[in-house]
């Protein structure tokens, strides 16, 4: 959804405002699945110009296309881990080049 109000260039106080809902439910709901209400969804689908299946489809392929949040730990886990490691091996080189040289 966050995508779709996006392109439409709608703020999330301005989006807020036009399907009658808070601004943090409408966080809510960008970061989690589309809300369950009927009537709220056929708001949202209106100002999209889209169904409400089509937009259920399109949310779910948003959802396909980026990482979760574990995977996004996991990558920087990784990127940070790989960054000590490389650190405890320079020091490691540097203190046997100081010593057998």
């Amino acid at each position: 959804m966050k995508k779709l109000r996006q392109s439409k260039g709608y703020s999330l106080r301005e989006f807020s405002k036009m399907i009658y809902t808070s601004k943090s439910s409408l966080q809510r709901w960008e970061k989690t699945n589309l809300p369950d209400d009927k009537d709220l969804l056929q708001r949202i689908s209106a100002v999209f110009n889209m169904t409400v299946d089509e937009m259920y489809a399109k949310s779910k392929e948003d959802k396909e296309l980026q990482p979760t949040e574990k995977q996004l730990t996991e990558m920087q886990f990784g990127i940070k881990g790989l960054a000590v490691v490389l650190g405890f091996l320079s020091i490691f080189v540097l203190i046997f080049v100081l010593l057998y040289t």
